[in-house]
């Protein structure tokens, strides 16, 4: 099996839309739950509607039920995305970071100001 053909099976798996969706979600959830935005700044600083883009997508194997943490991990960038000289990238909102089950399922979101 090449990389292409994993990419297009991770994609089967997870779609982007999806997972655009959920993040879509979560912040629509946040906005409406006043004591959550205001416990959570980085979500508060998130514009209902902000531009999206897919950063990675990656599928874990898990070798010991213990570590079990999801086995899909999706970072998006929010808002516009920029480039540093050192190839790092910048989003106007920051980013997130989903975790999903083996079956898809949203496990949790995390927001961050930089790339990680």
């Amino acid at each position: 099996m090449n990389k292409k053909k994993l990419e297009q099976l991770l994609d089967e798996l997870l779609p982007d839309s999806k997972v655009i969706d959920d993040i879509n979600q979560e912040l629509a959830e946040a906005y409406l739950d006043s004591a959550h935005a205001k416990s959570d700044e980085d979500t508060a600083l998130v514009p209902i509607g902000v531009s999206i883009t897919v950063i990675t997508k990656a599928f874990f194997k898990e070798y010991l039920d213990e570590i079990g943490f999801g086995t899909f991990k999706v970072m998006l960038a929010l808002g516009q995305v920029t480039k540093k000289k050192s190839g790092y990238i910048e989003a106007e909102h920051g980013f997130s970071t989903l975790h999903y089950s083996d079956v898809a399922e949203l496990i949790t979101v995390d927001f961050h100001a930089e790339m990680r």
